[in-house]
């Protein structure tokens, strides 16, 4: 979305709350201006790729015995995990608004302890329906 400023970007209350109910996080990643998708790759200095491969038997790359600073790409599902940590933290938890302002991730490690957290709460999330 546009209007970010350069530590944070917007992203729509509904966007979130699409993926909180269960819709794919790959088909709604496209309502996201590329411009941020793009800032958060440059900024951690890993790739983005479109759909998340399935752990295989050969490539452990998504793995999640891999520490995060061995990891090279990231994708859609891991950037709604990233901001639905984000909304999660105290000093920003407020009900899901139209806009919200979330943080560019400050370091590859910090992002992917979010991720993990916010794929937690939507395993959560999806417990309680």
């Amino acid at each position: 979305m546009k209007g970010e400023q350069d530590d944070s970007f917007v992203i729509s209350g509904s966007l979130v709350q699409g993926v909180l109910e269960g819709n794919d996080p790959a088909q709604m990643v496209n309502e996201i201006d590329r411009s941020v998708i793009q800032k958060i790759a440059s900024g951690l200095s890993i790739g983005f790729v479109p759909e998340k491969e399935r752990e295989g038997e050969v490539c452990f790359m998504n793995s999640e015995e891999v520490r995060p600073e061995f990891k090279v790409s990231f994708a859609p599902a891991d950037i709604f995990n990233y901001i639905i940590a984000v909304l999660q933290s105290p000093d920003l938890r407020a009900p899901l608004q139209d806009k919200l302002q979330i943080p560019y991730p400050k370091d590859a490690t910090g992002f992917w302890e979010l991720v993990k957290k916010g794929e937690r709460l939507r395993g959560e999330q999806r417990c309680k329906k």
